[in-house]
């Protein structure tokens, strides 16, 4: 686990970079590894230099966010969602319902969305993007949202861990 109080790793074959840590350098590093930076973002890390950056930015500490809600309208759904109140989860609920698992995609791609908006200062969003696009599962194919759900959380879970232990772990997913 890296973490951003510790000493930077030690990465064979990788040459020490010893440019220039300066504003556009470091908006260069953020526009490839955030969703966006803001000025804040950019000071911010030219202020801890290269090596904290790095650490943090590839820091592997993870806190679950949580789940996407229900926020979509029963009254006007061919299929009210009664079971569910708006503003609660729906990612343990059983219904299997057509009409509810397009609603609650939706409901998903918000959320994510959101969470790409709403970024950490870390390289886990982009690297979820990346691992989702890689594994090429369709959310609109995924006839139930929450496997649609369960396997945004495994991917996002392991974006930046091992690469044999998330494919082990998605060749059992059932959205695969």
């Amino acid at each position: 686990m890296i973490e951003t109080n510790q000493h930077s790793r030690s990465y064979p074959g990788l040459k020490t970079y010893l440019g220039a840590w300066d504003f556009p350098t470091v908006r260069h590093l953020l526009k490839r590894t955030l969703f966006g930076a803001t000025r804040k973002d950019i000071q911010y890390f030219q202020s801890i230099g290269f090596d904290a950056a790095i650490n943090e930015l590839l820091s592997d500490q993870y806190t679950e966010p949580s789940p996407p809600l229900k926020d979509y309208n029963p009254s006007s759904s061919l299929a009210p969602d009664n079971s569910i109140a708006v503003g609660e989860t729906w990612v343990n609920d059983i219904s299997i319902d057509g009409t509810l698992s397009s609603l609650r995609r939706s409901s998903f791609k918000k959320w994510w969305i959101g969470l790409m908006i709403n970024q950490g200062r870390s390289i886990r969003e982009k690297m979820t993007l990346f691992w989702h696009n890689h594994f090429s599962t369709e959310t609109n194919d995924i006839s139930i949202a929450q496997y649609v759900y369960q396997h945004h959380r495994l991917i996002r879970a392991n974006s930046l861990g091992n690469f044999r232990g998330l494919l082990k772990k998605i060749t059992i997913d059932p959205a695969m």
